[in-house]
């Protein structure tokens, strides 16, 4: 209060002899400030014309009748389960007949009391989404991720195990992943995808 009270009183301050202002150039108090930067003061984070900048939302702007920038939406990446069904839809019209596999609904989401239930019957994570077994016997396995995701830690010894082992493991987040998969296996009626000629 007592500055203040030398302001009004028009005693300069010792700093203002410095500036070089007197009673006439004494610095004005915040709000006479603020008001000059309403009065269209340029500089960062200033309102001009004493209003208030907002940002209308496209919908409200186009009911408006103003031209209004659309919005970008990120498109999520599809979900697993839109890879999964083609796939088995797949097997089930094509998968050779002395082939045999399965689908191992391990990773599905589950109440505490089914899922206390499948750990004590010896229900393991990590294991593949599909489990074929070749004509001569040999394990195959396959596991589908959605797009952007990675093999949990489970998953990932899993498939350590199988490289170690020479078990066939293949990881794919994309149909044609899994049909270049399949080729390598030999384990469909058909051919899907086009072989090189080249050498």
């Amino acid at each position: 209060m007592a500055v203040y009270g030398a302001v009004a009183r028009g005693r300069a301050r010792p700093s203002d002899a410095r500036l070089g202002k007197g009673r006439q150039g004494m610095a004005k108090p915040a709000m006479a400030l603020c008001g000059s930067a309403v009065r269209g003061g340029a500089g960062r984070g200033s309102v001009r014309q004493g209003k208030a900048m907002s940002l209308t939302p496209p919908l409200l702007g186009m009911m408006q009748g103003k031209k209004v920038r659309p919005r970008r939406e990120r498109v999520p990446a599809p979900k697993e389960l839109t890879l999964h069904m083609p796939v088995a839809k797949l097997l089930r019209e094509y998968l050779k007949p002395d082939w045999i596999g399965t689908h191992i609904p391990s990773g599905e989401k589950r109440d505490i009391r089914t899922a206390t239930k499948l750990k004590q019957m010896w229900t393991q994570p990590g294991w593949p989404d599909f489990l074929f077994l070749s004509p001569i016997g040999v394990a195959h396995c396959l596991e589908l991720k959605r797009i952007g995701n990675d093999l949990t830690a489970s998953q990932e010894d899993f498939r350590t195990w199988c490289i170690a082992h020479r078990v066939p493991y293949e990881v794919c987040w994309t149909m044609d992943q899994v049909l270049l998969a399949f080729e390598r296996w030999e384990c469909l009626r058909v051919q899907f995808t086009q072989r090189s000629t080249d050498g």
